[in-house]
């Protein structure tokens, strides 16, 4: 009988470190106990490397009290790939680091950095003892924080500067107001309170009534030349 030679994986650790299982529920191909390894989605594990402060490098000073550290790496900043930076935040301050790979991380550290106590919400708390979310998209960098505003943080490569806003969120209402009028009206002139339905329900750039003609709407609640933005409840 001929033998064919081959290989067999009879242990895959794909799944990793798990310790919410009990013996009777465990899963396969992970493990219950491991130190200072790495886990590989085709199953090896490979000996985690050690860490060493990088040469040239400069250290920066650090005390509990400064506050909370949270980093996020910001990729296609500007929607280029020539720039790639990393988001520190100690404290209530976001500081940028230039991430190159011919000089060491702390040489690239901006000059330019973000105060969140600048956009701290009223009544706030402890902001540096609390941390920050961070996200990017289109280029931007967007920073969350329980106490503050949201901010928007564009890179400016012309002039290597950081230009940093606050955003205002708007929130669209699919309820609306009671505003007299059943589903199937189809008034000529507007309320304020239809109007501020009509805006907050649809994505049309205008308001529109009538029931033939389509037409933009006038009245009470409109100018007959609306924009694109909802009204709020201060307008009813």
């Amino acid at each position: 009988m001929a033998r064919s030679v081959g290989s067999v994986i009879q242990n895959n650790l794909s799944r990793g470190l798990i310790t919410e299982a009990t013996g009777l529920n465990f899963p396969e191909n992970a493990v219950t106990d491991a130190d200072n390894v790495q886990f590989e989605k085709v199953g090896r594990v490979r000996r985690r490397l050690g860490i060493d402060i990088e040469s040239e490098g400069t250290a920066m000073a650090y005390e509990d009290s400064d506050g909370v550290i949270r980093e996020y790496i910001w990729q296609s900043v500007d929607n280029t790939g020539g720039f790639t930076f990393l988001v520190q935040q100690i404290g209530w301050n976001i500081h940028f680091f230039e991430m190159t790979t011919n000089a060491a991380l702390s040489a690239g550290i901006v000059p330019d950095s973000v105060d969140l106590r600048n956009f701290a919400a009223p009544g706030a708390g402890a902001i540096q003892h609390t941390p920050a979310s961070f996200a990017a998209g289109n280029g931007y960098l967007f920073i969350s924080h329980p106490y503050c505003d949201p901010c928007i943080v564009r890179f400016n490569a012309e002039e290597d500067t950081f230009e940093v806003a606050r955003i205002t969120i708007l929130i669209r209402d699919f309820e609306g107001v009671s505003d007299g009028l059943s589903p199937s009206a189809h008034p000529t002139t507007l309320t304020s309170a239809h109007h501020y339905n009509l805006k907050n329900q649809g994505w049309h750039k205008y308001v529109r009534i009538g029931t033939r003609g389509n037409e933009i709407a006038a009245g009470s609640g409109s100018t007959g030349n609306e924009q694109s933005y909802p009204i709020t409840f201060e307008d009813l």
